[in-house]
């Protein structure tokens, strides 16, 4: 009949790493506001979808940064927090 038991005992679950930092509003006009849930130094990359860097801002410990991006075209990017290699946020600039 097509049909074969696997025999599946049991699921295991997975941690998904949690962000270090929050963005909003998403999407936005021509500021980011991020929160930081660390007070450290951090660098922040704005990343369009060819993989150029567009914006680079370096925190200096702040808990709440705002990133102008009123120069950019409006379109899909990505923020990065360089200083964690897998913390990306995708943004939206109306």
């Amino acid at each position: 009949d097509g049909i074969r038991d696997i025999g599946v005992t049991g699921v295991q679950t997975c941690a998904l790493p949690i962000s270090s930092f929050n963005v909003y509003p998403n999407p936005f006009n021509n500021t980011l506001t991020v929160t930081l849930s660390e007070n450290r130094e951090s660098t922040f990359e704005v990343i369009d979808l060819t993989g150029k860097i567009v914006s680079s801002t370096i925190t200096k410990g702040e808990e709440t940064i705002s990133i102008e991006l009123s120069n950019l075209p409006s379109g899909i990017y990505i923020l990065r927090n360089k200083n964690n290699i897998d913390d990306y946020y995708k943004i939206i600039k109306n």
